[in-house]
């Protein structure tokens, strides 16, 4: 009897381990879940702000750098060379080629491309936190923030929406780098990170102020308050920044 009673004594301490494997995997079940409805909700709301610009027509500078601008009615290598803001004129180029003039196709890009920004804040604001509810609020500010209005509304306005496109994307694939900065994987990344940043400051000049949001990341990820001065904390910890 003594045998039996150890067996079925290790099959009970084996029961809660598989249990607690369950418990888990149906959790990690309803967080996708959840974050897959979070994101069609985002979805969603950025398409209802914005859908009623889609009958708008071109407006103001639309006229110079769409209608008037010949450049963009083929797609080829001169827009890349001729343009102080190539990306902006590479994404009119394809549009045109697309929906010819007609607005329509134009708005409704900008919107496709700030649909796309919404997600990567919302991926990126997930990166910094654990709170699903944080992340989903936050994210949901940014895409119905009135400041938003002209950059997706605006056909010429799509300047800051691919400049917030790529250099979100840049600012990704730093955090990956830095993650993985041990392995030969992070090669990869940060030549990644050049490549979109590039583009980020080929859409508008703006994203030269890249690394110096690195440089605050660095500054709040290292920062350790101590008993003495702030100032010194503070030096340290801009010292401890510059270094990484």
């Amino acid at each position: 009897m003594k045998p039996s009673r150890a067996v079925s004594r290790k099959a009970a301490k084996r029961k809660p381990a598989r249990a607690k494997k369950l418990d888990h995997s149906f959790s990690s079940f309803l967080s996708a879940d959840a974050q897959l409805i979070a994101i069609v909700c985002l979805l969603g709301i950025v398409f209802l702000c914005y859908a009623n610009s889609l009958g708008n027509e071109f407006v103001f500078d639309d006229f110079l750098l769409v209608l008037g601008n010949k450049r963009i009615q083929t797609i080829n290598s001169g827009l890349l060379l001729n343009s102080y803001r190539p990306i902006r004129d590479i994404s009119y180029a394809i549009d045109f080629a697309l929906w010819g003039e007609r607005a329509f196709g134009f708005h409704l890009t900008n919107i496709v491309i700030h649909a796309a920004n919404v997600l990567l804040v919302f991926a990126l604001i997930r990166r910094f936190t654990e709170s699903f509810v944080t992340a989903t609020l936050a994210t949901s500010i940014f895409a119905v923030h009135p400041i938003q209005t002209d950059a997706v509304t605006y056909i010429s306005g799509r300047r800051d929406l691919l400049f917030t496109f790529f250099y979100l994307l840049a600012f990704h694939s730093y955090l990956t780098y830095y993650r993985k900065r041990w392995s030969s994987q992070s090669v990869v990344y940060f030549v990644l990170f050049l490549m979109l940043w590039a583009l980020s400051l080929l859409s508008k000049e703006m994203a030269a102020s890249l690394p110096i949001l690195i440089f605050v990341w660095h500054y709040c990820d290292a920062w350790e308050e101590e008993e003495g001065s702030w100032w010194r904390d503070a030096a340290q910890t801009a010292r401890k920044a510059f270094k990484r």
